[in-house]
This record gives structure tokens, sequence and C-alpha cells, in this order.
């Protein structure tokens, strides 16, 4: 199959809107106006549902188009679709009527986005340059009325490293400029065999796995100002292997790669032997859990006692002048022990200091002392406050955890409130094998907590460690790779040199049993098709070196890393909205007016009202970082840095940097462009650029002849018509038409 068929993962569709007065234009007779400031014709609501099983897909979309003119309309309605895509099936339906539609191959499909392109003066279109399209038109739209339209049709996915590739490009919507109102979209999945990874990289969608062989993939937006401009993406891989393992790899050669590792086990397995696990429950019971807190902490309690296992050794420890177990020891999760810890929940209540240092002695005691081979041992570790009683100073407690730790227990935190000591909670989850969370003043102890016991509850795979015969992984994020649990999904990113179909070792340990698998994986030696997988990569590697400088201090090397990745990939966070008006004065040069300031969430000098200089409030913020102890600017720091190290895991990539509804950073293809006064300008540009740049008139037959030389640069094309970007060596501006 041809490189464009992959790109648009045989799934690609889209409402192009191009409304004309009636009787309708033709595409060879251009109005002399600009019809975008005249379309009277919108997108009020839009709704895709889609069943794939074993890779065939039939969609359904339901769409209203509402005319907004005081005369009949005529749209011209576009499908981009991949060249060798073969779809069946097509019928249209406007009110009660069906209408006749056709499918365009590539060739006569680039005609027509190339007529449309020059009628219109959108550059939008240009996205899907080169795809063919599904053609319909849609007539009498009537004046200030609607007209619902509904489209069925099937198609075969592609596969792509492994992964079908449904894909929906919802960025088309917005190729006039105008969003729709509202889209809804229900993708679901199921399949003959086992459905392995299941990801969806794009913003707001939800995947929900449904057993071992069907999966569901949602989203919603309201306002057409929420309706994401990017192509949305879903990609699941079958298999029935014990752990399914992809690999999707992006490169521009001759440099070095990025690749996307995706890791699942199976969710159920009547045969797999259940690891032996020992957990404790070690829950703050101080005076400032009083009230709703510890009734909260009462209920998680409960929930942690129904998700032991059999096979299970247990404990709760409430802490807080002292500990005070439940048992002396851990002990088995039968029923008559379970029933003698359910009595003992009614009777904690919240009083006294905070003794962190008794809580860690006697959890870490307990799990090093398991006499059992392979056990996995958990601690999680319930705290509102700092420690107040006993240790209390931060690097003997850790130094204490790293000392007792022998028997190697994850240890998994989650802080209460606001009073806490970020930096000696994140710290004890990281050094010892575990995660951090907070639940803050809005949310509920006991979803979070039920939350991570029912991930905890069937570990699958623990210690693991990946290899790949004749390529290197390097920049590897996360460094240290968690455990597995059923149920659960690992998403590795990392840079990679060499290239080819080599052999990758996943190794880790079941119980007391070191075990080893081989895969087979592609490590392209030029793949452009997965442009997310870059961008990930850099969002993850900025999240690590923040958190490295928040919990460790500010070193040189740390701080010029992140702004050179935050420029280069236009990377947008609380901690680095700034870099992105710092470039946009860099390229602006001869080229004013100066970029618009970014508003940035945060806090801000005290002297100095927020959101008057979001700019000086997002360096302000940046330059504070890790400058907290405690507090609640400590724990929005920990908490805004963890979502970024966790965003792809929950299909959501970077967003752009807003001011009101200015967008100041735009990644299009394998090319970061940065909003200079009207103009878009690729940040490998030199400061000079005004000097050395050569002028293309948009839509002008040169302007299409670098296009179709080009295919590459169709993203950074539909970005507008007033645009400078690097071609090889050279300088290219694209100006308007004059008049």
């Amino acid at each position: 199959m041809s490189n464009d068929f992959l790109r648009a993962a045989a799934f690609a569709l889209a409402a192009f809107l191009f409304p004309q007065p009636f009787p309708a234009q033709t595409d060879s007779a251009p109005p002399p106006e600009d019809l975008r400031r005249h379309d009277p014709v919108r997108t009020r609501s839009l709704r895709v549902r889609a069943t794939v099983r074993d890779g065939v897909a039939s969609t359904e979309i339901d769409e209203v188009l509402r005319n907004e003119g005081g005369a009949d309309a005529e749209a011209v309605w576009l499908l981009p679709l991949p060249q060798d895509a073969v779809a069946d099936g097509f019928t249209m339906t406007v009110g009660d009527r069906e209408v006749q539609g056709e499918v365009l191959d590539a060739r006569r499909a680039q005609e027509v986005y190339e007529s449309i392109v020059r009628r219109r003066r959108d550059p939008g279109l240009l996205e899907y340059f080169g795809e063919g399209c599904l053609r319909a038109r849609v007539f009498p739209i009537p004046a200030r009325g609607e007209v619902t339209i509904k489209v069925r049709f099937r198609h075969v996915l592609a596969q792509h490293g492994g992964m079908h590739e449904w894909r929906f490009p919802l960025r088309a919507f917005a190729a006039s400029g105008r969003r729709p109102e509202r889209v809804s979209l229900d993708v679901e999945l199921s399949a003959s065999t086992d459905l392995k990874n299941v990801f969806a990289p794009g913003s707001g969608l939800q995947v929900v796995r449904r057993g071992e062989r069907g999966a569901r993939i949602s989203a919603e937006w309201r306002t057409a100002a929420d309706v994401p401009d990017r192509d949305l993406l879903v990609l699941y891989s079958l298999s029935e292997a014990e752990f399914g393992l992809n690999v999707l790899g992006y490169r521009r050669a001759p440099d070095d790669g990025y690749c996307m590792l995706l890791l699942s086990p199976r969710r159920t397995d009547a045969n797999a032997k259940p690891l032996p696990r020992t957990i404790q429950f070690v829950l703050d019971t101080s005076g400032s859990m009083a009230g709703r807190k510890i009734e909260q902490a009462r209920n998680a309690v409960r929930w942690f006692l129904q998700s032991l296992a059999p096979h299970d050794r247990f404990n709760v420890v409430p802490f807080a002048t002292e500990a005070e177990p439940f048992f002396p020891d851990l002990v088995p999760a039968d029923e008559e022990r379970i029933a003698a810890a359910a009595a003992k929940v009614k009777r904690i209540e919240a009083r006294g200091g905070t003794n962190i240092e008794d809580a860690l002695r006697r959890a870490l005691a307990a799990a090093a002392g398991d006499p059992r081979d392979g056990v996995l041992p958990i601690v999680v570790f319930v705290t509102d406050g700092e420690p107040t009683v006993g240790q209390t100073d931060r690097e003997k407690l850790l130094a204490l955890a790293a000392e007792l730790n022998r028997g190697k227990a994850r240890l998994f935190v989650l802080g209460v409130g606001d009073d806490l000591d970020t930096k000696l909670l994140d710290r004890l989850a990281d050094d010892n094998g575990g995660a951090r969370d907070y639940v803050r003043q809005d949310e509920d102890i006991e979803v979070k907590t039920s939350d991570l016991f029912t991930k905890l509850s069937r570990p699958v795979l623990t210690d693991l460690a990946l290899e790949v015969d004749g390529v290197a992984l390097r920049d590897q994020q996360p460094r240290r790779l968690p455990d597995l649990f059923a149920g659960s999904q690992l998403v590795v990113l990392a840079r990679y040199e060499g290239s080819g179909r080599k052999t990758l070792r996943l190794r880790g340990s079941i119980g007391s049993e070191r075990v080893s698998y081989e895969y087979e994986a592609h490590f392209p030696e030029h793949d452009t098709v997965h442009g997310f997988v870059p961008t990930l990569w850099a969002q993850r590697k900025v999240a690590t070196l923040l958190d490295a400088i928040r919990l460790h201090g500010r070193k040189g090397e740390l701080v010029e890393e992140v702004r050179r990745l935050a420029k280069e990939f236009g990377l947008v966070t609380p901690f680095t909205s700034h870099l992105i008006v710092e470039e946009g004065e860099r390229l602006s040069s001869a080229a004013p007016p100066p970029p618009t300031a970014i508003p940035v969430r945060g806090a801000v000098p005290r002297d100095r009202v927020p959101g008057s200089d979001p700019a000086a409030d997002a360096r302000a913020l940046f330059g504070r970082l890790g400058q907290q102890e405690a507090g609640r600017d400590a724990v929005a720091e920990s908490v805004a840095i963890r979502r970024l190290q966790v965003a792809g895991d929950r299909g959501e990539t970077t967003k752009e940097a807003k001011a009101g509804s200015t967008v100041l950073v735009q990644r299009a293809g394998a090319k970061t462009f940065y909003r200079v006064g009207d103009r878009w300008i690729d940040q490998t540009c030199p400061t000079d650029w005004p000097a050395r740049a050569t002028k293309v008139v948009a839509f002008s037959a040169e302007y299409f002849r670098l296009l179709a030389a080009h295919r590459d640069l169709a993203p950074a094309f539909a970005l507008g018509s007033r645009l400078v970007l690097m071609v090889g060596d050279r300088v290219l501006e694209i100006v308007p038409e004059q008049g």
C-alpha cells in the first residue's frame, strides 16, 4: 500500500462545506470575492458513529447544516479519503431524499481541492492534498433553515506498525474558518481475537475497555471553541500473545528517530497463576483529617479490604502521633482477618500529630519480612500533612526509607489537600518504584484510592526491561519502567539509532521466575506518518526535566534543555509558555508587530495583578519552580508536572497556547511555527530571514507547483496564506495576492 494510504489510515473523512449562492457556481468559475466572508452555511452539529469489527469499519454520520443566508444555498460535501481506500455502500440522505454521490481518485480529487482553494482563498483543504475523496452536492438548504444529512459507508482499515488505524480528520471542519458548533464521536471496536493495545492520542477522547475483545472510544465537544483542530486517531492491535507489544516509529533521515512502544498484558487469563502480593494501607489519621476527610478515609479502607484476594497478605496501618497497625504483622486475606479489619475501621478517629517516620518504619519493615519467594510488596501511603512528630527532616526521612526498604516495596503516595511536603512525598514514590497523586479540595479520597486499588489488584509482570538487537534506545521516557498490572497499558517513548526489522526483548519477573518475551519490531529509516510521536516524546522529556528541577534544584544544563525542547517542539506548559513569546520575539526581527502575550495559570508575584503581563507570569512561575517546599503552590507544581508525564496515557497531547482566540504556536508536520503579527514563521528560520526570503504568491501556479513537488509541506501550507518557512536551505515567504 502507498504511504498516502498509510498516512490517512484508510479511514479519513470530514465534511467540507463549500456553500454557494443558488444557482451554484462551478469549480471552474471562481467568484470575484473571497467567499469565506459570505459563507451562509455552517455545521450546527455533527455526530459520527463507527462500528469496527476485525478491521472493517461501518460508519454513520449525522450532520445538521444551517443556512443563515437569505436565499437557498447549495453545498459541496467532501470526505477526504486516501488514494487506495476502498469504500463501498456509500449513501447520503438529505432529509428524506437520497442524494447521489461519487468517489474521486487522488488525481481528480487534487484538482477539486486546488480549484476550491483557489476560489475560496482558504488553504485549510490543502491538508489533504493528494488524497482521494467522496463528493456529493447538497441542495437546497433553505434560507435561514436547516437540513439533516445522513451518510453511511464501509471500508477496510489500514495497518501501520502492526496496528489498525482509524482516523478522523477533525481539523478539516475548520477548513473555512468555522468549526462545527457541536461534535460527538462514538467508535466501538470488537474482534474475533484479543484486542491488545488501544491508544487514542487526540485530545478529549476516552477509551473504555470491554473485556479482552472489545473497546469503546468516545468524545463530545459542546462548543465550537472546544472542538480540536487536529485529526483524531485511534490505534489498536490484535494478538493472542500473553503480552501485546507494538512499536510506532517516526524518522526523517538522516536524523535519529523517535519511537513509541505500547505494552499491555491480557486483561483476564483463567490459566494465569496469581502473583503473591503483600499490600498495606498506611493512613494518616492526624487531627487535620477530622470531618469529611476521615469519613472518606474509612470508606477508602473498606474499598481496600474488598480489593484483597485470598493469596494476599495485608495490614492496615493508621498513624497519627504513632502508628497503630490493625495487626502486629502482615496476615492472610482470609474471611476472618478481613472481617476483623472491617470491625476496626469503625474505630478510626482523627486526632494527634503526624508521625511519618513511625509509619514508614512499621510498613517497610513488614514488607521486607515476608518469607515467600517472588512476592510483590506494595505500600499505599495516604497523608494530608507534613511530618510534625518524630523525625521531620526530609533528607533523613528519605534516607531512612531507603535503608528500611530492603524488600523493594512499591510505595504509592496519595497526598490529601495542600498542607503537604510535596518534595518528600514525590521522592518517596519516585525512589521506591511507585507513583504519586494528589486529592485536591474538591475531590474525593475514596474515588482516588478505589481507582488505585483496582489497578494494583492483579500484578502480572514486574522489574521490566527492554532491549533491541541492532538498535540503540536513548532518552527513554519513563527511564525506570513501572510494573505491569492486569488491565493497564504501558507507554514508552524514546529516541532510537539504527533501523530495520529487529528483535525486541521484554524481560521481567513473574513471581520468583525471570522471563523473557521476543517480538519483531520495525524501526523505520524514514517514516513520517505519526507526527504526534516526537511531540509526545518531547513533552514527556520536558516533564522529566521540570520534575528534576523542582525536586533537586535549578542546574544550568537542565534549564537549557527545557528551553531547547520547548522552543523546538512548541511545547506549552504552565512553566514554558513564556518561551513561546520569547521565540516569537526572536523570529519577529523585521516583522512587527510582536506577538500577543499568553495567559498562563499559576501564582504570580503579590505586588502585581495576575494576568496584567501573562508572559511575565509564566517567567515568574518557571523561575520559582521548586522553591516552594509545601503548600498550595507546591502541590499545584507536582500535579501539573505529573499531568505532563502521563498525558499521552490518557490520549491527550500538548495543547496550543492561546491569547483570547489567537493561537501562538502550531506544530504542522515536522515543523513548529510561531505566530508573529499576521504571519506563521518556521522556528528554524534565521533572524535575517526578511533579507533572504523568496516571495511566493499564495494560490498562484508557482504555489501549487511547490506543493506538488514537496507534499510534506501540505500541513504547513494549510496554516494560512501568510507563511515563512525553510525548504532545504531556502527561505520562502508565502504572501497573499495584492488587491
